[in-house]
């Protein structure tokens, strides 16, 4: 806030902005809380699907060949916005890809999944 009413004095504007600032931080803590919230649910989601899949894939090998192919792509395509710096598809940003491309290599390396060329 640069622009200040020419009727106030400058003790009174740097009191405002002073006031402005505390509440932009009181403002910024409670979303920061809020979001490490949501993340903590999000990483507690995770956690939940990567046990339940655990399980699943070690019985139902054919579970692990049916999401292979489409989890590779999103590793594929998650390393080429990742690492290469290409654009991501609109409906599928980088953090969308991430959780598939985890699982992916996760249980392709348990040997719970089948690997699809280079993943």
């Amino acid at each position: 806030m640069n622009q200040t009413p020419a009727d106030l004095s400058p003790e009174t504007a740097a009191w405002m902005q002073a006031q402005m600032a505390i509440n932009n931080a009181r403002t910024a803590a409670v979303l920061r809380e809020e979001i490490n919230k949501v993340d903590d649910w999000a990483n507690g989601i995770f956690a939940a699907l990567r046990d339940l899949l655990a399980v699943q894939l070690r019985g139902a090998p054919e579970l692990g060949q049916a999401l292979a192919k489409e989890w590779h792509i999103a590793a594929r395509d998650f390393e080429r916005i990742h690492v290469q710096g290409l654009p991501a598809k609109q409906d599928e940003p980088l953090e969308y890809l991430e959780a598939r491309k985890m699982l992916y290599r996760l249980f392709s390396h348990l040997g719970t999944m089948p690997k699809v060329g280079r993943g």
